[in-house]
């Protein structure tokens, strides 16, 4: 499977250009990733201890029209590809979220702990990915304690 690049241009959230539009066509699979400089693993054990969610602002704007993937990836130079990786079906929370206006989402970093991802050696704590339609506006991703009113995935 192919990965290809989406669409994104800049946005306007609470000053101009503090956001980006991240559109899929839906023709292929397409993704937005965060990741270190040079694939360079990070010490972020931290946040995992205090407890943090990772959370984003999003403004749906055309909800998916296939699953939606929140990744982390921990695997460094060398290391063998899928080794420390894994994935959140975060569909349904974007499915919940309103239309064309900003709302906060939230994923328990213990989730991704649970299934194998070692913060203390992180490479990118921020992929998202789909094979289908989509486009929200994406700002504030930061990993930081849970906020009141926030849509949020929590640990099975």
């Amino acid at each position: 499977m192919a990965l290809t690049a989406a669409k994104y241009r800049t946005s306007d959230r609470v000053v101009q250009e503090d956001a980006f539009i991240f559109t899929a066509k839906g023709n292929d699979l397409v993704a937005l990733k965060i990741a270190s400089e040079s694939l360079f693993q990070e010490d972020m054990f931290s946040a995992l201890q205090s407890e943090s969610f990772l959370k984003f602002d999003v403004n749906l704007i055309q909800p998916p029209s296939a699953k939606v993937l929140l990744t982390m990836n921990c695997e460094g130079f060398g290391d063998k590809p899928g080794s420390c990786q894994e994935s959140i079906d975060i569909t349904k929370l974007l499915n919940n979220a309103d239309i064309n206006q900003w709302q906060t989402l939230g994923i328990d970093l213990q989730c991704f702990a649970d299934k194998g991802i070692k913060f203390g050696q992180m490479v990118s704590p921020f992929e998202l990915s789909t094979e289908g339609q989509l486009s929200l506006g994406i700002a504030n991703i930061v990993m930081s304690a849970p906020e009141t009113n926030q849509l949020t995935i929590a640990c099975d």
